[in-house]
């Protein structure tokens, strides 16, 4: 099966229901489940509907749910028909939903009964996905269809003979993607484009004789990687595991009960469990964070952290890495025994990659997009004359052929909901406001969108106007002034889709610093990212900051939705392995950067401390949902993995796996003086008779957290 380059994705499925008929399919955390041939009848009866109203081979239809089981059915009904698959998530208002319709010229839209009322209030006439699936007639529509009530023979029959009719570069989905003038991108998708993963991932999902795959269903299908992970599943005839919710909230104790063998996920639902567990304080029966069966990690969608990915493969199971793209298909994965820390894996033998001089990963492979539906102009900037994707990844492949992922080319944030966003298009809608003469937007893999703006000076207050001499407009000085332009936010927000809304913003005094933007053009400027944040991280980092918090700061209608509800502090100490002095200066320089980063990403403030010889002293402020041991874990596993991943003989000095002593100190008092701490080094160690911060040796360093640009 994996070396059969001709297999669609109803091929994929039909093979698997002849060989587990009666096993099961789909099974719910709820209990219900839904064997093969069961599946088959539904999708049957799908298929069915779609002929009754017209739909054909290469028609579009969108379905508008972020739900496993209807996504799972309707998307094979498609895919075995030649019907075009066009998913959207509830997260994209219905305006977005009537554009998308009128963009693609969908002949129907299907949705489940929860979101019938909202698309019947929008002037829509939806389809009730659960009238096909619901076979009790429990949560149907009040207008339930008449269906076709076909038998297990003739549903195998009418599968299969549609099936036949669909080629590997036959399109089967059209992607919305986020657009850089509003208007979402559409990546046409050949079905060979998810097949290969079923070819090569599948081909990784090794299980004992007569044990079939278990996967766990939380990648939403409404996004490529999990359309690739269930057409995975369906190469090797798994059984697929559904809890009641996907995503970042999928609960993990539901997930445990399910007891999945494969879980593919993308790195924030890893992060999700795992803070989970933390807060639960408790691992599975087993000692692991999953169940007792799991054997396989699959993950893509961007770079994890790799001390969640590292404490998974001690407890045992296998990590895949992936990186692909909608666009691209399956680019590289990790080989079987062969998981690297920070890489994602090896490039897959049909694909061709050429690293350009400045990093730009750019790929051609049998799985590549058709283009985007129709925009041509779009599609030749897409693709170079030789026929090769612009990827807009920067990468490079290491001596032994690994890809290690280093940023990206295109300016594109990614959200905490994982879509994609044009920052530079939001930006132009602001600067066309009448007040505001330039503005940079923050928010990339950041909880919420925030903006800096430089007003025009006919906007400032003329009376008591700003200190020229001063970067930043106070909010509490200048809260009239942060109201007004607040509401000038509020009607840009109006005109974005929800992922792309302003949360918190501030105002700036002066124009920004001319390294922030990048001439790219005649007249032509763009943002430079890094270089913003390293010229105004404390104003980028105060915006995320629990511990200032002001109202006028939010635009109206999103603080109560964003703004933290405390402001706890406290002070963390911890020692090195043994006590010794590893913390060299070479060792000082790459810890510094991984706690900015970590705690930047954590939402977690450093206020004080040192990087010493023999310990870490950090004065913090930290959200609520996170606790002491959870943020300190994470702190030392990270820094203790780059730290030896780096510097390979810090790690034969400190003779294991850590870099850090087991244990730490924590001191929620304002004022943490020297002697406590030297009181708590030495009640460690026995040994040592003297203060350790002030006798530094010349080889070692204390680096105030002040250097941190925190």
């Amino acid at each position: 099966m994996p070396g059969d380059e001709r297999l669609t994705i109803g091929e994929f499925f039909l093979r698997s229901a002849k060989s587990n008929s009666s096993q099961s399919f789909i099974s719910h955390v709820f209990g219900y489940q839904y064997t093969y041939d069961d599946s088959i009848q539904k999708i049957a009866t799908i298929i069915q509907f779609f002929q009754s109203q017209g739909i054909k081979k290469g028609d579009r239809i969108v379905c508008y749910w972020e739900e496993t089981v209807p996504g799972v059915l309707f998307s094979l009904a498609c895919a075995i028909s030649g019907v075009v698959f066009v998913p959207l998530s509830p997260i994209f208002s219905v305006h977005y939903l009537k554009n998308l319709i009128a963009q693609t010229g969908a002949k129907a839209v299907f949705t489940t009964l929860d979101r019938m009322p909202t698309l019947q209030e929008g002037d829509l006439q939806p389809f009730c996905s659960n009238d096909f699936i619901d076979s009790q007639d429990t949560y149907v529509s009040e207008e339930k269809p008449a269906l076709p009530q076909v038998s297990l023979l003739e549903a195998q029959k009418i599968l299969d003979e549609l099936s036949a009719e669909v080629l590997p570069d036959d399109i089967f989905m059209i992607q919305p993607t986020s657009g850089s003038t509003g208007q979402p991108k559409l990546v046409l998708r050949p079905h060979i484009s998810p097949c290969r993963y079923g070819k090569y991932v599948g081909a990784e999902i090794i299980h004992d004789a007569g044990e079939r795959p278990k996967f766990l269903m939380v990648a939403a299908l409404t996004h490529a990687f999990g359309f690739n992970m269930l057409t995975t599943a369906l190469s090797v005839g798994a059984e697929l595991l559904v809890p009641s919710r996907i995503d970042a909230s999928a609960p993990l104790d539901e997930v445990r009960d399910l007891n999945p063998t494969v879980i593919p996920l993308v790195p924030r639902i890893l992060r999700s469990f795992f803070m989970q567990s933390q807060r639960a304080k408790q691992l599975s029966e087993n000692g692991h964070l999953f169940g007792s069966a799991a054997k396989y990690l699959i993950s893509a969608g961007g770079a994890g952290d790799p001390s969640y990915f590292k404490t998974v493969h001690e407890q045992g199971i296998e990590i895949l890495e992936l990186y692909g793209s909608s666009e691209a298909s399956l680019v590289s994965m990790t080989p079987r025994n062969g998981w690297r820390a920070g890489f994602s894996g090896k490039i897959l033998p049909d694909v061709e990659l050429n690293i350009q001089e400045d990093g730009e990963l750019l790929i051609r492979s049998p799985g590549m997009m058709k283009g985007y539906y129709n925009d041509e102009n779009a599609t030749l900037e897409a693709f170079t004359q030789d026929g090769f994707y612009n990827s807009g990844d920067l990468g490079h492949l290491d001596s032994e052929g690994y890809l290690e992922i280093l940023g990206r080319k295109k300016d594109i944030f990614n959200t905490a909901e994982g879509s994609n966003i044009y920052p530079e298009r939001i930006e132009n809608l602001l600067e066309a406001l009448p007040s505001i003469k330039q503005a940079i937007l923050v928010g990339d893999r950041m909880p919420f969108i925030s903006a800096m703006v430089v007003l025009r000076p006919e906007s400032l207050p003329l009376i008591n106007p700003p200190d020229p001499r001063l970067d930043f407009i106070d909010e509490k000085l200048y809260s009239t002034l942060y109201r007004k332009i607040g509401l000038e936010l509020k009607q840009v927000n109006s005109q974005l889709e929800r992922v792309e809304q302003i949360v918190r913003f501030a105002i700036f005094n002066k124009p920004f610093h001319a390294d922030a933007y990048t001439t790219v053009g005649p007249g032509k400027a763009r943002r430079t990212r890094p270089k913003i944040r390293e010229l105004y991280g404390d104003r980028i980092d105060a915006l995320y900051d629990s511990s200032k918090v002001i109202n006028v700061s939010f635009v109206p209608g999103m603080d109560r939705r964003m703004r933290p509800h405390s402001d706890l502090r406290v002070h963390l100490i911890w020692l090195s392995k043994d006590h010794k002095s590893l913390i060299r200066r070479e060792v000082g320089e790459k810890i510094k950067p991984i706690l900015k980063e970590m705690c930047h990403n954590m939402n977690v403030r450093i206020l004080s401390g040192n990087i010493a010889p023999n310990h870490v002293h950090l004065f913090i402020s930290y959200p609520p949902e996170l606790s002491v041991a959870e943020i300190v874990s994470q702190l030392k596993r990270v820094t203790s993995t780059k730290v030896f991943h780096a510097l390979p003989n810090v790690q034969e000095e400190a003779m294991g796996k850590n870099l850090w002593d087991q244990g730490y100190l924590a001191v929620t008092s304002g004022i943490l003086d020297n002697d406590i701490i030297d009181r708590y080094i030495v009640s460690e160690d026995k040994e040592l008779a003297t203060p350790l911060l002030p006798a530094v040796e010349e080889t070692s360093i204390v680096i105030p957290l002040s250097d941190l640009g925190m």
